[in-house]
């Protein structure tokens, strides 16, 4: 499988996404093949979310589970889907248009093109067991300190952030079935929020003025949920090279309960 017939495809993914953004509470969920919900472990992740702190529609990219063996047996603690801003399907392209998903998934670049590419990003991680809200940030932070650290990016501006992040899960209980929140913004800002489940808020409960930490933070998830990474990469190289029908026409299923379309784009004209 190769991640190739990107530029037929991107103008319309582009168009088609614009046309459900204004329409996503009233459409099929199924609206594209290739984009649906995830449940893992018992959670539910829409196709497409609008984050807290954007305004933007985001797909989702790829989901894991935080899984750890030991005595035989294994324990899975969190469940985890990323976003992205559907501009980045053309920013990927650029490095690894001509990869196989199986290459791109084994790339740690390629996960570090996401996590630092000019377009939004929404990460939602969501407990199977209960941990403290102390404990679970010392790892993160301990995690993004080492990252930043490696890329020779740790300054004063992102200690203080990662302080301030931490700051944030102190007296916290993160129950299971309650969610983490982290959007990361397109200019300097990371949005931290909390929910009891696994619903999406409108607003954030803390913002970090420091997009490295974000990022930092996005890698040590993908790292932590180790089948994410086979998620996201078959996702997006599958987005990449889908024809939309690969016949002649386009056949958007925005169809309101009705069964009647509403949109058909030829894909010749894109």
């Amino acid at each position: 499988m190769k991640f190739t017939s990107l530029s037929n495809s991107v103008p319309v993914f582009l168009t088609s996404l614009l046309i459900f953004s204004l329409y996503a509470d009233k459409c099929d969920a199924t609206l594209w093949p290739l984009i649906k919900a995830i449940e893992i472990e018992g959670c539910k992740f829409r196709p497409f979310v609008t984050p807290p702190g954007s305004t933007q529609v985001l797909f989702l990219a790829g989901s894991g589970v935080k899984e750890e063996f030991g005595d035989s047996k294994s324990m899975k603690y969190s469940s985890c889907a990323i976003y992205l801003q559907p501009t980045c399907i053309l920013y990927l392209a650029k490095a690894w248009a001509e990869k196989s998903v199986v290459d791109i998934t084994q790339s740690l670049n390629f996960f570090m093109d996401i996590a630092t590419g000019p377009f939004e990003k929404y990460c939602r991680i969501t407990m199977l067991e209960t941990a403290k809200g102390e404990d679970y940030a010392a790892m993160i932070t301990k995690n993004c300190e080492e990252m930043l650290t490696n890329s020779k990016r740790y300054s004063e501006t992102a200690k203080a952030s990662l302080k301030k992040f931490s700051e944030a899960f102190n007296g916290r209980t993160l129950a299971s079935g309650s969610s983490i929140h982290v959007t990361v913004s397109t200019s300097n800002s990371v949005t931290l929020a909390f929910t009891e489940d696994g619903s999406t808020p409108k607003q954030g409960d803390v913002t970090l003025d420091c997009k490295e930490v974000g990022e930092a933070f996005l890698m040590s998830t993908i790292s932590l949920h180790t089948t994410i990474r086979e998620s996201m990469g078959s996702r997006i190289s599958d987005l990449s090279k889908f024809r939309f029908g690969v016949g002649k026409n386009l056949n958007l299923g925005i169809n309101f309960g009705t069964g009647k379309t509403l949109f058909n784009l030829d894909d010749k004209q894109t």
